[in-house]
């Protein structure tokens, strides 16, 4: 078993490099397949949400 103390070593241990291959993830709110950890769609639905939430707060405080 190889020692995992090395960072460098680590990386290449976990996710040996392949040519050609693509990393393809799981968004983490709607679990469907996506090439980042949170989908487009998610993230801009996040991000419509938190405008919502300022505009909503800025509001109130005027």
């Amino acid at each position: 078993m190889q020692n995992l103390k090395n960072h460098e070593n680590t990386e290449k241990i976990i996710m040996p490099k392949q040519q050609n291959q693509t990393l393809r993830f799981h968004c983490m709110l709607c679990g469907k397949s996506s090439p980042q950890t949170i989908c487009e769609h998610c993230s801009n639905m996040v991000r419509a949400e938190a405008v919502e939430k300022k505009r909503k707060i800025e509001k109130e405080t005027k």
